[in-house]
């Protein structure tokens, strides 16, 4: 129980480290726990995103390849093994690693989000957009699946759409700026236009 409890202090310094982009000192500390607890999956997925942060993305895949062996159906590694195969311009096995993520749960949204990301890097758009869709059904809360979703939309020529889901994000999280900036740059403003009220708040 002492073990637990020091474990899950441990995991949530190292998150507001990540969240602090402190990824040196992350990784340093991650690759200490991992040799206290070298089963714990938690730890090698902290740390390979740190490692893929800070333009480590070998490392990351290493790390990760590590923990596979011992806990191949585990579907957050083989989605970071995606993203870390990604950052290394391999696409077939970043797909082949979201794809395995899927198929062990179908219900798992941020592999099914970045093989949506990965199929509009190759021009895919609809294979892309239906995967953004197929997220957006599990929940249509996430923010990344919508924002994808709306730049889909801003690509294919179709402004309303694209307006109308990121005003919905914006209505998630008000303070989400990309949102903001991605509709200004296809907003055709007015001197008492609604958008402009809500950047000013």
């Amino acid at each position: 129980m002492e073990n637990i409890e020091y474990l899950k202090k441990q995991i949530s310094i190292m998150l507001n480290l990540f969240n602090g982009k402190h990824y040196d000192d992350l990784i340093y500390k991650g690759n200490l726990l991992i040799k206290k607890f070298p089963e714990q999956a938690i730890l090698y997925n902290i740390t390979s995103l740190a490692y893929n942060a800070s333009g480590k993305p070998i490392k990351s895949k290493e790390l990760l390849l590590k923990i596979l062996k011992k806990q191949p159906k585990n579907f957050n590694v083989l989605n970071n093994l995606g993203l870390a195969c990604l950052e290394l311009n391999d696409y077939d096995q970043a797909e082949k690693y979201y794809s395995e993520a899927i198929t062990l749960n179908s219900n798992f949204i941020d592999p099914l989000v970045n093989l949506g990301n990965l199929k509009t890097k190759q021009n895919k758009n609809e294979e892309a957009k239906n995967l953004f869709v197929k997220a957006l059904k599990i929940n249509d809360k996430i923010i990344p699946a919508k924002i994808s979703l709306a730049g889909y939309f801003e690509q294919s020529g179709n402004f309303i759409e694209a307006k109308k889901i990121y005003n919905e994000v914006l209505k998630i999280n008000p303070n989400y700026t990309i949102a903001d900036k991605s509709l200004s740059l296809i907003h055709k403003y007015n001197l008492n236009d609604n958008h402009i009220k809500t950047m000013e708040e």
